[in-house]
């Protein structure tokens, strides 16, 4: 779903810089107003009332002003002053002269992140509030959603949750699967998502289609379009989308299950 218009404070000392950047922001289709605002102090209580404004400063305001962490978006002109703000917690640098297209990216990437933790708060909310309501604590509620969301395995169905809520997922979608560190990675035709859990873990939820073809690899049967066996106990699996996947010589599948793609 593309990013939303959105209404951006535009805290800069230098007036051609302000004219500039106030320009680029008007041409940009994220965009919805510029205000300008000119006081540090004026510029925190809007930021403290509204989560949903993007806030960009110019290098000199933001090293004179204590902004929460990842909420400013601060423009500069070298890559020291770039450095300097990540190491402060900047949102993100904008180097002058400004590209639009440079600036249309930076605005999306911070318009998701607004997105995602508004949808944070919105879930720790309903969390609490069906714990008060049903009173029992989180822990509890997480544990009876858990054993609600395990029926939805039975009917093609797989129920994960996302770092900010859940995913209920048709598991004929799902492509492949992968590790990446703490995380898997879930393939979909459509789009790829995010979640915590263990490779076991996942395995055990999902249909007889899905093989486990690595120590950090599952693949639908379903989404292999054909196999390569380049060796002696080498062999890849290419899916309709085209990506290729090795199996591990641990995870080497029946001969004659293999045969079928071959």
């Amino acid at each position: 779903m593309p990013p939303e218009a959105v209404s951006v404070l535009l805290r800069v000392g230098s007036p051609a810089l302000r004219n500039s950047l106030a320009a680029a922001l008007s041409a940009s289709p994220l965009v919805q107003r510029v205000c300008i605002v000119n006081d540090n102090d004026q510029c925190l209580a809007i930021q403290s009332t509204n989560d949903g404004v993007i806030t960009i400063c110019c290098f000199e305001h933001f090293q004179r002003t204590a902004w929460q962490p990842n909420s400013v978006l601060v423009v500069g002109k070298t890559n020291a002053e770039a450095l300097h703000a990540f190491s402060a917690r900047a949102a993100g640098f904008i180097h002058y002269p400004v590209s639009l297209d440079k600036l249309n990216a930076c605005l999306a990437r911070r318009l998701r992140e607004i997105h995602k933790s508004q949808q944070r708060r919105i879930y720790e909310r309903v969390c609490r509030d069906l714990s008060l309501q049903s009173g029992i604590s989180r822990a509890a509620l997480m544990a009876r959603l858990n054993r609600i969301n395990k029926r939805f395995g039975g009917n093609g169905k797989l129920a994960l949750r996302s770092a900010c809520e859940w995913l209920y997922l048709d598991q004929k979608d799902v492509r492949w699967i992968d590790a990446a560190g703490d995380y898997l990675v879930v393939h979909c035709y459509d789009d790829n998502h995010v979640v915590r859990c263990t490779l076991c873990d996942m395995q055990r939820k999902l249909g007889p289609q899905f093989i486990r073809i690595s120590r950090s690899t599952i693949v639908n049967c379903d989404a292999i379009q054909r196999a390569e066996k380049p060796a002696q106990r080498v062999v890849y699996l290419i899916l309709q989308d085209g990506v290729r996947l090795k199996v591990s010589r641990r995870y080497l599948m029946d001969p004659k299950q293999l045969d079928r793609w071959l």
